[in-house]
């Protein structure tokens, strides 16, 4: 089970798989030039919600499910957050 993690530092957000740093999956779908974002809607929380289900599951499912998981998932995380790759999947399943 890989453990994905979210937290705001002073100067930047960090988000991690496993304790290292999640790639932004840019040659998946590129939403955001910046850094990831969370806990609304917009480019940067679509560009994590890129990147989480990439890693959690494949590109495919990334490019198509990335916006709904987005506004149902990562818009709603708090400042700091945690999710597993199970939950993930289990939330993509819920949105199909």
């Amino acid at each position: 089970m890989k453990i994905y993690t979210g937290e705001r530092t002073f100067d930047a957000v960090v988000v991690k798989a496993d304790g290292q740093p999640l790639p932004m999956h840019h040659e998946v779908k590129q939403c955001s030039d910046g850094e990831f974002e969370w806990g609304f809607e917009g480019a940067a929380a679509e560009q994590l919600a890129v990147a989480l289900i990439t890693d959690a599951a494949d590109a495919e499912t990334a490019r198509q499910w990335s916006a709904p998981f987005m506004k149902s998932i990562v818009a709603n995380f708090a400042n700091e957050w945690e999710m597993t790759d199970e939950q993930i999947v289990a939330a993509l399943n819920a949105l199909r």
